[in-house]
């Protein structure tokens, strides 16, 4: 059971074990924002995944997860599911298991015109604070499922234990939220 304060300036709840909320299917439109606040206490003793994104029915051809690591770090990735390469991996310096908020932003931006290398760029964001950047090639499109506190049913000890508030997944050219569903997240 997600719980869900009464008030302005509640967050919900995720207890690390069952809870999360699935999104939806939206379009993967590129480049893309995903912001949130996060509150976790103490580190996890394994990854647990904050905000995943798939592409594909089972299996899966491509995932974009934020997790949280047992070293209490946010990290990024873009994975190829068929041999479980990354095509961008950032990993934060950032510790954010400290019982406090934290803002964590993902925006990738394209930086060159289509069919050069490295035309996107991925960046990510701890409390304001850039963390890494990963250059890299036009991502796929497609219609990407995303789900909020863990990565997908088949994987039971990804499940996020901590608060999260002010969800956003958007454009970043057009600032226009990236699935109906993310809306009814804002709290």
């Amino acid at each position: 059971e997600i719980v869900i304060g009464s008030g302005l300036g509640e967050s919900l709840r995720f207890d690390g074990v069952d809870d999360y909320l699935s999104i939806g299917r939206a379009s993967f439109i590129n480049p893309v924002v995903i912001s949130f606040w996060m509150k976790r206490d103490g580190n996890p003793a394994t990854t647990e995944t904050i905000i995943a994104g798939l592409e594909g029915v089972n299996p899966f051809r491509y995932g974009l997860m934020i997790d949280v690591t047992p070293a209490g770090v946010i990290e990024f990735s873009n994975k190829r599911f068929a041999d479980g390469s990354d095509l961008i991996n950032i990993v934060g310096s950032t510790v954010v298991t400290d019982g406090e908020w934290h803002h964590v932003m993902v925006a990738g931006r394209q930086v060159s015109p289509p069919g050069q290398t490295a035309n996107f760029v991925t960046n990510l964001y701890v409390d304001g604070v850039l963390q890494g950047s990963r250059p890299h090639n036009t991502p796929s499109s497609g219609s990407i499922h995303y789900s909020v506190g863990r990565l997908r049913a088949s994987n039971p000890n990804s499940y996020f234990e901590g608060e999260l508030d002010e969800l956003s997944i958007r454009d970043e050219d057009t600032g226009t939220v990236v699935g109906e569903a993310a809306l009814a997240i804002l709290l």
